[in-house]
């Protein structure tokens, strides 16, 4: 069972008896039943009786009309009665077998005097002002304990708003933040695959350009097979030229027998002597004829023996070759052409540095060197064109200035 205290006389008190009635509940105070009635005042009960005197007695107790100040009075019949002072009734707390019984304090209690009563009352008064003042305090306490726990509740309220505001602002900040990381990521990912491709072309082209160039080194290997077999076919002319040699001695020798015969006329020596004559043909002009034969083979032959002729006067038979559609007949005609030494193949030997193979263009620039004896920068393994171009103007700028020397 639950026990309370008295809050004046801290005397216990059960809930038994707040729920009977036994004790109270006074703004938010528990007050038992003596205490309660002693803060309630008795009217009349003490001057009812000595009114009246004792109960019981039929009023023969009373004091005479002049009373103890109004003048000498008859003594009364018997003893006097004690004033009974307006105690009031205690209410004994339960035993423990259930029966109710007198707490001991009440018990004892002595029946005080009017100066004791008066003196308990003021004690009274003095305690409920004293219970007054604290039950006011503590109601004080108690409302800035509510407003302290009023505003600690809207601090809580305002720091859960921040918070909940802070963890807005940090998840915006954190999806800000993905979205930006998902953002370099695909850059990132932009970027690298771009490399990839990029890295993917290049390949190809080089593979392009090994094929291409495995292709050239196919058409090379091709062409020195057609070189050979022109040197061999060379080696057959060169051949059949000392067989025709031999064969030019015996007509020589038969020449002269017949020289000696036409001597023996005096008179067609001098007819023949004063007739006007034309040179002979040169011996190599059936080779120019081969020139513009529709075999690649016929006018390689025809280039290669002209330049064994070592005769300037070939060089401008040779000039129109620099431009043929074969390359190796290009190219040793660009080498004859040095070798004649004629200046007259200078500005076709220009035109060739332009030539869209490179190992023509060598030819062409070594031989310049040779005709010129100047060495004025060229590259014609280089694949810029533009240099190149530049180059071959420096060429002709210089050949405009010196073709008066070479032409004398």
């Amino acid at each position: 069972m639950k026990i309370h205290f008295c809050d004046l006389c801290n005397e216990s008190v059960p809930q038994s008896d707040l729920d009977e009635g036994r004790a109270f509940m006074r703004k938010g105070r528990v007050i038992c039943l003596a205490c309660d009635r002693s803060m309630t005042p008795v009217e009349g009960h003490a001057g009812a009786e000595s009114a009246g005197g004792a109960p019981g007695d039929g009023g023969a107790s009373a004091a005479p009309a002049g009373g103890p100040f109004g003048g000498p009075s008859a003594p009364a019949a018997g003893p006097p009665t004690p004033p009974i002072s307006p105690i009031p009734p205690t209410v004994a707390p339960l035993t423990p077998t259930g029966a109710w019984a007198p707490t001991s304090h009440h018990a004892s209690r002595r029946r005080p005097s009017a100066a004791g009563a008066g003196l308990g009352l003021l004690a009274i008064l003095l305690v409920g002002a004293v219970g007054f003042w604290l039950h006011d305090r503590i109601d004080k306490l108690e409302r800035r304990v509510a407003q302290q726990l009023e505003d600690a509740r809207g601090e809580q309220r305002r720091t859960a708003r921040r918070l909940d505001q802070s963890q807005q602002e940090a998840a915006a900040k954190a999806e800000a933040f993905q979205q930006q990381v998902d953002q370099g990521l695909r850059d990132q990912r932009a970027l690298v695959d771009g490399r990839i491709r990029e890295t993917q072309d290049a390949g190809s082209a080089l593979t392009e350009r090994v094929d291409a160039f495995g292709g050239r080194i196919e058409e090379m290997r091709t062409s020195f097979d057609e070189v050979n077999r022109h040197e061999q076919e060379l080696t057959r002319l060169q051949q059949r030229f000392t067989a025709l040699s031999g064969q030019v001695t015996d007509v020589t020798a038969e020449l002269e027998v017949l020289s000696a015969r036409v001597t023996s006329s005096a008179a067609l020596a001098e007819s023949l002597a004063a007739a006007p004559t034309e040179a002979p043909p040169p011996a190599w002009i059936g080779l120019v004829e081969q020139l513009s034969s529709p075999n690649n083979s016929d006018r390689w032959q025809a280039v290669f023996g002209l330049k064994e002729t070592h005769d300037p006067a070939v060089a401008e038979y040779l000039i129109p070759a620099l431009t043929d559609e074969d390359i190796f007949i290009r190219m040793v005609t660009a080498s004859a052409l040095g070798e004649l030494g004629s200046p007259a193949a200078i500005p076709a030997l220009i035109d060739a540095l332009e030539d869209e193979e490179s190992a023509v263009r060598e030819a062409a620039y070594t031989a310049l060197r040779t005709l010129t004896k100047r060495d004025l920068p060229f590259d014609p393994l280089s694949d810029d064109a533009a240099a190149r171009a530049r180059r071959v103007k420096a060429w002709r700028e210089w050949w405009e200035k010196e073709r008066v020397k070479y032409e004398n």
